[in-house]
């Protein structure tokens, strides 16, 4: 312990740097009057490679107040800082990376919509991530497989319809322009899909009829998002493609944990398929958690150096 307090004007404020080595918990023990705190995911975010736990509890309080102590006061910092470690994990690990801002979450990824690949931010907060799960050899990952229904759904309709415009392309050797190639190939694939489409008569509505000059053009441009549209609508996504979008995407994020050999598998956890949350109306955001894993051996008490220069320093 290393504390320092002041006094002025009968208001306390006080410094408490607290150095914990070798620290483990006990057995679990019924009273009444103990508080009910998340402790062990709280040791394993707080506790580094040595087995050292490193903390800054900054009080303040009233000696007016009939109901002041001193013990009470840091006893409640204490709690908080427990607290608040064990509900923003995530915010405390990318305290442990130097480069990563204060308001960036560590703790999610996103994916474009249809999508399983990691896309560079995704893989620059992984990086940061590893770094710091290194620094915290007590911690698991939970790697999430998810979802968004709607957005997904429709992603996927617009790739297949994409994959079949570009089979048709590559089977094609028309000297034509890429723009009317690709009107042909829509078409086509329009003729095998949407039955009820007469594209003649189709065709006509977005034939246009200059109301001066009577002059006719025909609005292409509109026609092929149009036919397109119609496409994607007609196409089926099932469910278990879903399903394996999901688990490609936590595939993604375990193969690149794994490339930079910083994590071992066994400290990775796979998490069952869930619906995602959307983010921006574009984004697949996916939520990754921590948990308390096998505790891993640390040095005797008398061989541990703290340092405070590389140690998380937590203030409540």
């Amino acid at each position: 312990l290393d504390l320092s307090y002041t006094f002025a004007d009968n208001k306390m404020a006080g410094d408490n740097k607290i150095v914990l080595t070798t620290f483990t918990l006990g057995d679990e023990v019924e009273s009444e009057n103990a508080m009910s705190l998340p402790l062990d995911i709280a040791v394993a975010l707080l506790k580094d490679v040595n087995g050292v736990i490193d903390l800054n509890l900054q009080v303040e309080g009233d000696l007016d107040d009939p109901s002041f102590s001193v013990g009470g006061i840091v006893l409640k910092a204490l709690a908080n800082l427990i607290i608040k470690a064990a509900a923003a994990p995530f915010k405390l690990l990318g305290a442990l990376v130097p480069g990563m801002g204060d308001d960036e979450d560590i703790g999610s990824l996103r994916f474009a919509a249809g999508e399983a690949e990691l896309l560079p931010p995704e893989r620059e907060k992984l990086d940061g991530l590893a770094a710091a799960l290194a620094q915290r050899p007590n911690l698991t990952l939970s790697v999430p497989a998810g979802f968004a229904a709607e957005l997904d759904t429709q992603a996927l309709k617009a790739l297949a319809v994409e994959a079949l415009v570009e089979a048709e392309l590559e089977g094609s050797n028309s000297d034509d322009q890429l723009t009317e190639r690709t009107r042909k190939a829509l078409e086509r694939i329009a003729r095998d899909q949407l039955e009820d489409l007469r594209l003649r008569e189709y065709r006509k509505q977005f034939e246009i009829v200059d109301a001066e000059t009577g002059a006719e053009s025909f609005d292409e441009v509109a026609y092929m998002a149009d036919l397109r549209a119609q496409l994607e609508a007609a196409q089926v996504v099932a469910e278990a493609q879903l399903t394996t979008l999901a688990q490609a995407r936590q595939q993604a994020v375990i193969d690149y944990l794994l490339s930079n050999e910083t994590i071992p598998q066994e400290r990775l956890l796979t998490s069952e398929v869930t619906e995602a949350v959307v983010e921006d109306e574009r984004w697949i955001k996916l939520e990754m958690g921590v948990e308390v894993g096998e505790l891993q051996a640390v040095a005797p008490a008398e061989a541990v150096e703290p340092a405070p220069d590389t140690a998380a320093v937590i203030v409540p």
